[in-house]
């Protein structure tokens, strides 16, 4: 069987589109510690703590989640990069806050926000 150039192009264009839809599918993964927005425009808790007399970040971020007005909410924060995710389950993070985890899942652009699919906590 000879294969003209027509069933050699045909060849190559199914064996990107097999390709690319095997990269589209793959999770990303993120890594950083699990925040309140609003510290993590900061990069810090520090500053939040100080003026309300906190002792852990712990406290911080429950005060900042639920108590602060506006409320803020629970975001990924790579303190390597200075890039804050949001995180579009926040019951599913809940369990995780101020920890640094790893999060696998699927990324939004547009919206710049994260849908976990697994988290695990990082040592």
């Amino acid at each position: 069987m000879k294969l003209t150039t027509a069933g050699i192009a045909l060849i190559v264009v199914i064996l990107i589109v097999a390709f690319y839809d095997v990269q589209r599918t793959q999770p990303d993964i993120f890594t950083g510690e699990i925040m309140d927005s609003q510290c993590a425009a900061l990069g810090s808790h520090m500053a939040t703590m100080k003026a309300q007399g906190f002792l852990t970040p712990t406290q911080c971020v429950l005060y900042c989640a639920h108590y602060r007005n506006p409320p803020g909410k629970y975001v990924l924060y790579d303190a390597a990069t200075k890039t804050t995710y949001p995180l579009n389950d926040q019951e599913r993070v809940a369990p995780y806050i101020t920890e640094k985890v790893r999060i696998m899942g699927g990324y939004d652009a547009a919206s710049h926000t994260v849908t976990p699919k697994s988290i695990t906590a990082e040592p």
